[in-house]
């Protein structure tokens, strides 16, 4: 997988939608449909927030084990940030 770093340039919009949220990169033209929980970490990372706090937003609404909750927010993230949404 290509790794780089989110470009200050980079023109982002979100829209919740019914099924998730919608990422718009004005800039390249490209869109991404997160679900509900990848949104959640969205919100939570590019307001400043740890992933600890990702971590506890997932395990505070979704019965999950803590172990799990971790990896799926380390997975969200690793895949946000190649992708330059975060």
């Amino acid at each position: 997988m290509r790794h780089s770093k989110r470009r200050e340039s980079t023109q982002l919009s979100r829209v919740e939608t019914n099924y998730g949220e919608v990422v718009l990169d004005e800039e390249r033209g490209q869109y991404w449909h997160l679900n509900p929980t990848a949104s959640l970490v969205v919100s939570i990372v590019s307001a400043g927030g740890s992933v600890d706090d990702a971590v506890e937003a997932i395990l505070s609404r979704y019965d999950v084990s803590v172990d799990q909750a971790r990896a799926d927010v380390h997975k969200v993230v690793q895949q946000l940030r190649e992708n330059r949404i975060l």
